[in-house]
């Protein structure tokens, strides 16, 4: 491959991230800088939307049932959005930001000064996902000392021909703290196994692409009853990275739809001090990104795209688990968007703690936030979820404590939720504890939650549905200490359970204890 267009377009990005290196703060007054991806071969071109920022065209392309554009940018940018009818009515999320937008003939303009990843939907057509990232001002130099460029391995990013063998062999000779760049390109691979001290930048139009068969995937992650495949693992090692504005997608459609193949796009299993970066993790078979067993584990800026006519693609799931930050990301999913809990997968069992889920974009036909269902251990705490835009979910905040741990120091601080997905719950909150032994004879327990507190949080609208507290029929395990904190819905500060539309089970009610509701002046409302 030529170096060539790779080294101009880090020269473009570079010159245009100076003046935000010199003074960070005033990147909204920078010069304008748009840097735009080129498409995969296999990318299907948008039949929906044209999306320009600045004078520059992005791509915009379709994937599922949405269409997706990707681009990098400094300064303020106005962006329009092209369809080919004229626009009656238009959304635009999160509405947290308060972008103003106004209709030019079949265009949608807007504008915006800071990273977004935004969702546009016109005349009840398929939605458009935006990506607007910051330039990467810390994209490696393919002239830098142990930054390697993976095509000089011999890896072929052009016929599409399968290379899992070439990149697994470049992976395991790479010296320590080597940085493997993958220009653009489409890469063709079945399951690469990451080393411990390496790490994998793709750069924006580059995309890793699982391939159709399943004999080209390792298995081994086992719950006792079914064995998952994966294409990326991180399997006992620490300081792992993967970084960059490129893609990488399971196939997971095909793989699931032929065989009912559940692997992960992603999966951390017993690693510690791993870091995943800007990149767009899509397609999986089920779960898109599982951390098993692990600690000090960072998540950022990562946009998860699942196909949501396939049942179980979860988008997060930290899975006993200690200090794991998920930060500033994008979730499309079937599936719950944020799942954290103990399941017991390969016999790892551990208590959870120090969570983070905060500023993140979601978008599920399940659960947004949500800690359970499986609860396999003694204890689950101090886990936060802040600041995160839910565009739609069929439950918003859930806990369910099913297998017998201790929930405890859970806080849901200045969360939004825009709208219900009609889906089989449809209510904002369901805190459930529940003894799975009659469901599955390796399983259960009771357990209790207790100390938690929302504040701070809003709903747009009313769910359709009550929210639910369910706690056991034992007075030793207890749904308590309940703190409601400037909690609003449909733009009425909650006051009471009855403000709220929260329900407790008759036949459970006194195992449900110590709810209360404040207001910002700390006066207490209400306790039942």
């Amino acid at each position: 491959m030529n170096r060539l267009p790779v080294l101009l377009v880090l020269t473009v990005v570079n010159l245009c991230c100076q003046a935000v290196k010199q003074n960070p703060s005033s990147a909204s007054k920078a010069p304008i800088c748009v840097v735009g991806y080129r498409l995969a071969p296999t990318a299907t071109v948008s039949d929906v939307y044209s999306l320009q920022a600045g004078t520059t065209s992005i791509a915009v392309q379709r994937f599922k049932d949405i269409h997706y554009a990707h681009f990098s940018f400094v300064g303020r940018t106005e962006l329009r959005i092209g369809i080919s009818e004229a626009i009656s009515k238009w959304s635009l999320s999160p509405r947290r930001l308060e972008i103003p937008a106004k209709t030019e003939g079949r265009d949608l303009l807007l504008a915006i000064s800071e990273p977004s990843k935004l969702v546009v939907r016109i005349n009840d057509r398929e939605r458009l996902f935006i990506f607007a990232d910051s330039l990467d001002k810390y994209s490696p130099r393919l002239c830098d000392a142990g930054v390697v460029n993976i095509v000089d391995s011999g890896v072929d990013n052009a016929s599409g021909e399968v290379q899992t063998a070439r990149i697994q062999a470049a992976i395991d000779s790479a010296a320590k703290d080597a940085v493997l760049f993958f220009p653009p390109g489409l890469y063709r691979t079945g399951t690469l196994e990451l080393k411990s001290n390496i790490t994998l930048y793709l750069a924006g139009g580059c995309l890793i692409q699982g391939t159709d068969s399943l004999k080209d995937y390792k298995g081994n992650v086992n719950d006792g009853k079914k064995s998952t495949g994966r294409l990326i693992l991180v399997d006992r090692s620490e300081n792992v990275a993967i970084k960059g504005l490129g893609t990488i997608d399971a196939n997971g459609t095909i793989l699931r739809n032929r065989n009912d193949h559940r692997g992960r796009v992603l999966l951390i299993r017993n690693s510690r001090n791993v870091f995943i970066e800007g990149v767009i993790l899509r397609d999986p078979p089920s779960w898109n990104t599982h951390i098993l067993g692990c600690e000090n584990v960072t998540i950022r800026n990562v946009k998860l795209l699942n196909d949501p006519g396939l049942r179980n693609t979860d988008g997060f799931d930290p899975d006993a688990c200690h200090h794991v930050l998920i930060e500033n990301c994008f979730a499309y999913c079937s599936d719950d968007a944020v799942a954290i809990k103990c399941a017991g997968y390969d016999g790892i069992y551990r208590d959870v703690e120090d969570i983070v889920v905060r500023g993140n974009v979601l978008l599920t036909k399940k659960s947004a936030l949500k800690v359970g269902t499986e609860s396999r251990t003694a204890v689950m705490k101090n886990i936060l979820f802040e600041a995160n835009d839910v565009i739609f979910a069929d439950r918003g905040m859930t806990l369910y404590c099913h297998d017998g741990a201790t929930y405890s120091d859970i806080r849901f601080i200045d969360n939004r939720f825009e709208e219900c997905y009609p889906d089989i719950k449809q209510c904002l909150m369901d805190f459930y504890i529940k003894d799975r032994k009659d469901y599955d004879k390796y399983y259960g327990g009771v357990g209790q939650i207790r100390n938690v507190l929302v504040r701070g949080c809003e709903a747009y609208t009313q769910w359709p549905r009550e929210s639910t507290f369910r706690g056991s029929l034992d007075s030793k395990h207890l749904i308590s200490e309940i703190r409601f904190e400037d909690f609003v819905i449909a733009g009425k500060a909650c006051r009471n359970l009855q403000d709220a539309r929260i329900s407790i089970r008759a036949d459970v009610k006194e195992y449900v204890t110590n709810v209360t509701f404040t207001v910002s002046d700390g006066r207490r409302l209400e306790k039942n």
